[in-house]
């Protein structure tokens, strides 16, 4: 009698926390069925690379393994539609290939959602697999610098709508060859094209730079990263926790392709990370922010304000202490810049590359020529933005980056497409073609992207707005 009472109490909290659960949810998705629940839950899980999601979506946490029950935790964080996604000790108690596939999974969520992701972790390895170069300032102190390099190589074949891609990290003759013989054995038919000689072009640098991200010394860097921290310890005493970091990478790339051409870059990326923990009876709130360039450390010397950056987070934690609930129902929304080009960039960006328009999975594959907004919206997305963090010299099929007009006064007007993309619409690539690394497949994908001057001023958007939310940048 004792057991089945108990295992009718423990039956009674799952219900009590699966309905808590659907009730988070509901507040961030209102109107959200049951039904439609479900499939947007098994829609994540595979997402995160959970097998057989539909058939495990009922499964407890005791019958997943470690490794697992992590991505489902990624993807219930995903169910709430991040800007920014905590990793706190994502891979700790998991053995090391467990880690490795968490790790290149949050990479791959990261890139493709074009998310921040802060790793909390005491794992330097974790620290050190994530970026090529990083200092840390944790409450002040040095708690990290460290360097670290990966290299390989990828290869792709293509026959008409068909691609295969594999990887390697030894990039010996040999072994490429094999990997290239293995891919070309997945195709039938006889070869189509043969190219007997290679040209080699050296990608023409857009960025400018004089102070080389790479060179910079350490105790450059830490001294540097010490003026945010000081201005974050200073602000107020609520602030319980202050950390400062930056990592930047510097990626040499050579494409072989069968335009005939060898295509030689290199890409150097510098980011700062500037984040604070605010409590005050019993309430925590966090900010961060972390602004980056495709530059020199000149940039971060002249062109931001690190102190500035570190007021702003401040201000921002404390600020959330005490900020009421934001108002809920539907009304206009005035969004401030910044902001706005991330909306964009997430509510209409992605469905403009050619990934998913060339398959018929976007709502504008057929938008072409077709009014998608309102008149006064024109939409850009632009690679060739001298030290734009989303810049590249040539993108990862070789061809220059572009300046593309999306949507030009609400008329549809182009997408971002990659050559192979591009071959199942009949359209050229524009120069949108990228990948993560040399372990992912080219796909289309969006640079900087954002909403062109209108005419109208802020000042006379908001005095033409009865009752609204604005949304600050």
């Amino acid at each position: 009698a004792s057991d089945s009472a108990a295992k009718k109490a423990i039956q009674a909290k799952i219900k009590e926390e699966k309905k808590a659960i659907f009730n988070d949810l509901s507040e961030k998705h209102p109107g959200l069925s049951s039904a439609t629940a479900k499939k947007e839950a098994v829609r994540l899980l595979k997402k995160v690379g959970i097998k057989d999601a539909e058939k495990r979506f009922r499964d407890y946490p005791f019958q997943y393994s470690g490794g697992m029950r992590q991505r489902v935790m990624i993807a219930m964080a995903l169910a709430c539609e991040p800007d920014i996604l905590f990793c706190d000790e994502a891979t700790s108690a998991l053995d090391p290939q467990t880690t490795r596939s968490i790790l290149n999974l949050i990479k791959d969520i990261q890139k493709k959602m074009n998310l921040t992701v802060v790793m909390i972790t005491h794992q330097m390895e974790v620290v050190r697999d994530s970026c090529d170069y990083v200092a840390v300032l944790d409450n002040g102190k040095v708690e990290a610098a460290s360097r670290s390099r990966n290299y390989g190589a990828g290869v792709r074949i293509l026959k008409g709508l068909q691609s295969v891609y594999g990887y390697t990290n030894d990039v010996t003759k040999d072994s490429l060859l094999k990997i290239a013989t293995d891919l070309a054995n997945s195709f039938t038919g006889e070869r189509v094209l043969t190219v007997e000689t290679l040209k080699t072009k050296k990608a023409k640098n857009i960025h400018t730079r004089t102070m080389p991200l790479k060179d910079v010394s350490v105790e450059d860097k830490i001294a540097y990263l010490k003026r945010a921290d000081k201005v974050l310890a200073e602000y107020d005493p609520r602030i319980i926790r202050r950390q400062v970091s930056f990592n930047n990478y510097e990626k040499k790339v050579v494409i072989f392709s069968t335009k005939g051409y060898e295509f030689v870059d290199c890409k150097e990326r510098g980011r700062v990370a500037v984040l604070a923990v605010a409590a005050e009876e019993g309430k925590i709130e966090t900010s961060f922010n972390g602004p980056g360039a495709s530059a020199g450390f000149e940039w971060f010397l002249n062109e931001m304000n690190i102190e500035e950056v570190a007021l702003k987070t401040a201000k921002t934690a404390i600020t959330m202490l005490g900020a009421k609930e934001c108002p809920s129902g539907i009304m206009p929304v005035v969004i401030g810049n910044g902001f706005g080009g991330v909306i964009f960039h997430e509510a209409c960006g992605h469905s403009l590359e050619g990934t998913s328009v060339s398959k018929k999975l976007s709502v504008f594959s057929d938008s072409l020529g077709k009014q998608i907004a309102s008149p006064i919206v024109t939409a850009i997305d632009d690679g060739t933005i001298s030290n734009g963090w989303g810049s590249n010299n040539i993108d990862d099929e070789g061809n220059p980056t572009q300046k593309t007009v999306l949507i030009k006064d609400g008329v549809c007007t182009s997408f971002l497409l990659d050559d192979f993309t591009g071959r199942r619409i009949g359209m050229k690539g524009n120069g949108a073609c990228r990948r993560q690394s040399y372990k992912y497949e080219p796909t289309s994908r969006m640079s900087n992207t954002y909403i062109a001057p209108g005419k109208n001023t802020p000042e006379e958007i908001i005095a033409a707005t009865k009752l609204g939310l604005y949304a600050a940048s």
